[in-house]
């Protein structure tokens, strides 16, 4: 049966906000248009909304929240897009060039596929010659640094740099011998940096050395330079590179086995707690990656929910974060990883339902499950991915569901015999073992998706593809309003109410005294051939009360951790 609307007013000011965002504002004029237009709908809808039912309150906020959503992306975009790129002036000549630089390391260094170091550096300053001058700027702005043969560093670092060829505006090029590092003096810096390094040698001990180490450590440490080439290009031909870059699954994941652990200690909700303070140092140390940021923020924000008594569904929580993200870093919201990120989490919150509603009648429902939600994140992404690397590997939707359990329980294993080898060396011998298995098993599984074709994408098929993806989507996620309609035509006054009606996916109890669940019942919550329904057991009596979450640590009859996930 069709889903019951959902008004979310935090998810149509993301919608609104990214739409504003991310086009060139070339014509700013037409958003601000869109802006105002939304917002005067929905003061016209507020107006109405006195003299009518909830509803109209509630469309009201709506097409003011996605007003409000276009006017701050637009601001964001004009004032991302202002910004002069920090080499803009030298990189084209002008009589200078670019003799030296320092500045500070935004993020970890990274290391790309042709050997080199890449430092996201946080200008300080700049380094000027001309033909008879020399010039030192007071300078903010991002930019890159490569250099070959250089050492892994990490946030907080101090780098001089000297020799220098300018390759673009925000990408430079430094000769090895041409480069000091100052260490972190910030203490919380310092501090993450020795916890870090401690944590590598720990993953190192714990995965037995080799091929099976570094692939440990991309997965909980998101760092790939031990990782075997071979096996690397094996991940990204099944389609499963995501799996090697830290996201959302792996502190899913994470929190997961953390509140499992710390459920027979307190309780669901001080282990809710203690698995979101153990996030937190997890992101501390793993660093600021977006797609960790969003997990994070999602985690807590689910969690401030519960605890408050006001839980929400995904598209708020999801809606909520983009927001901050966006607002409180615009540039990192451009990158690959954050687009990425938020257009597969989209796909599994508002698309993945609707998958699962096609598969169930041909599949098992943990089949269908894990299909919906594969399915869903790959045609989401798709366009952005074809158009990005040129290649998609279609495998990918049966090698993430066939080798999802190995990659989760090789995180398991890897975070706790990693914790035991910190404090108790001796057993990286004994604790090795499994991690070698548990590699040899997720090394053939992919190596057998790898055997597939690629799908090249470029030009008019690049398009075709798009095109296809909108309309599979539209599609699907219709079908349920679809079959719904067709019920209610061919029933007449015995079909069954608007919302999720029996033998649904997520059909739930009844929330309200008296509220229809069956087909034979009144809309309007009258008895029907089974008379009236009871009041669910536990709740308010009085029509419109929602039960209250207790905060005492007492676990339910379900035994579950509440709240949503991340």
């Amino acid at each position: 049966m069709a889903p019951p609307r959902i008004f979310s007013p935090p998810w149509r000011l993301a919608l609104g906000a990214a739409l504003a965002f991310y086009p060139s504002p070339s014509r700013p004029l037409v958003f601000l248009g869109l802006a105002a237009l939304a917002a005067g709908l929905g003061l016209v809808l507020a107006g109405l909304a006195k003299a009518r039912d909830h509803a109209w309150r509630l469309w009201a906020a709506e097409a003011l929240a996605l007003g409000l959503g276009l006017a701050l992306g637009l601001g964001l975009s004009l004032d991302w897009m202002g910004r002069p790129p920090a080499l803009a002036p030298w990189a084209q000549g002008g009589g200078y060039r670019v003799a030296g630089l320092s500045g500070v390391l935004s993020s970890d260094s990274r290391t790309s596929r042709k050997g080199y170091r890449l430092y996201p550096i946080e200008l300080t300053e700049l380094v000027l010659e001309g033909e008879a001058s020399t010039a030192r700027l007071g300078r903010g702005g991002r930019l890159t640094l490569l250099v070959q043969e250089a050492p892994l560093l990490v946030a907080g670092d101090g780098l001089v740099a000297s020799d220098l060829r300018v390759l673009g505006e925000d990408l430079v090029l430094c000769e090895p011998g041409s480069l000091s590092v100052r260490p972190a003096r910030d203490p919380a810096r310092r501090l993450r940096a020795f916890l870090k390094g401690g944590w590598h040698r720990a993953l190192e001990a714990a995965g037995g050395g080799g091929a099976s180490s570094g692939l440990l450590v991309a997965l909980l440490e998101g760092r790939r330079d031990g990782l075997d080439l071979a096996e690397a290009e094996a991940f990204t031909k099944a389609g499963c590179v995501a799996v090697l870059s830290l996201s959302g699954q792996h502190l899913s994941i994470l929190a997961a086995a953390l509140a499992l652990l710390l459920k027979p200690l307190g309780g669901p909700y001080r282990a809710r707690l203690g698995a979101l303070a153990l996030s937190i140092v997890f992101v501390f140390v793993a660093g600021p990656e977006p797609a960790l940021l969003r997990s994070l923020l999602m985690f807590g924000l689910s969690t401030l929910a519960l605890f408050t008594d006001r839980p929400q569904d995904g598209r708020t929580i999801l809606g909520l974060s983009f927001v901050l993200q966006l607002v409180l870093d615009p540039e990192a919201a451009r990158s690959l990883s954050f687009c990425l990120s938020y257009l597969a989490l989209g796909g599994l919150v508002v698309l993945s339902p609707r998958f699962e509603y096609l598969f169930l009648p041909v599949l098992p429902p943990f089949l269908a499950k894990a299909g919906a939600a594969s399915f869903a994140a790959f045609l989401v992404t798709l366009p952005l991915a074809g158009s990005s690397f040129g290649i998609v590997y279609p495998v990918g939707l049966l090698a993430s569901v066939a080798t999802g359990p190995l990659v989760a329980a090789f995180i398991w294993w890897g975070l706790g015999a990693s914790i035991l080898c910190l404090f108790l060396p001796v057993l990286a011998p004994v604790l090795s073992l499994p991690s070698l298995l548990l590699h040899r098993a997720l090394g053939q599984g992919v190596d057998f998706f790898a055997r597939a074709p690629g799908l090249a994408l470029g030009g008019l098929g690049l398009t075709l593809a798009t095109a296809s993806v909108v309309l599979i989507l539209g599609f699907v996620y219709a079908l349920p309003h679809a079959h719904h309609a067709r019920l209610r035509r061919s029933h007449g006054p015995q079909a069954p109410p608007r919302g999720r009606g029996p033998g649904h996916v997520q059909a739930p109890g009844a929330e309200f005294p008296g509220e229809p669940q069956c087909p034979g019942e009144d809309p309007g919550g009258g008895p029907g051939p089974g008379g009236p329904l009871p009041p669910a057991p536990g709740r308010d009596q009085d029509l419109g009360d929602r039960p209250r979450h207790r905060l005492d640590d007492r676990a339910g009859p379900g035994g579950g951790l509440p709240g949503g996930g991340l």
